[in-house]
């Protein structure tokens, strides 16, 4: 994939992304599994712990039944979403990298966040769709 970014003049330059590799190096995983990991990164770790039980209680009081039902339409509105409007969205970077920052203007929020809304926003004008 490609990501867009501004060098320090302003010119809109796009920069290829790594694919994260299949397995870490060895020194990598041993400082993953250390103490000293483990303690610089605790208040994420219990930051993490906090989120999932809120998550749980929350899907809880809403009940298990209901937020299913819920999460399951989530999936099938974005399976739609996919299908319909994936490839309209215009990014700041095309696929070979090029910059394409003014046309992807018309396609974004901003920057790269929201690509491909106005497919979304027609998609689901219809306030009467038996989607929503």
């Amino acid at each position: 994939g490609m990501f867009h970014m501004k060098n320090k003049k302003g010119k809109p330059r796009c920069f290829k992304t790594i694919k994260h590799p299949e397995k870490l190096w060895d020194e990598v995983e041993d400082h993953l599994k250390s103490a000293q990991w483990y303690s610089q990164s605790y208040g994420d770790y219990v930051l993490v712990e906090a989120v999932n039980q809120s998550i749980d209680l929350t899907i809880e009081a809403i009940g298990r039944e209901r937020f299913e039902l819920a999460l399951d339409k989530y999936k099938e509105m974005k399976k739609l979403v996919d299908k319909e409007c994936a490839s309209t969205a215009v990014f700041p970077c095309d696929k070979d990298g090029n910059p394409q920052v003014e046309e992807s203007k018309k396609s974004c929020y901003s920057g790269d966040q929201g690509c491909g809304y106005p497919c979304i926003d027609v998609l689901f004008a219809d306030k009467n769709s038996t989607m929503i």
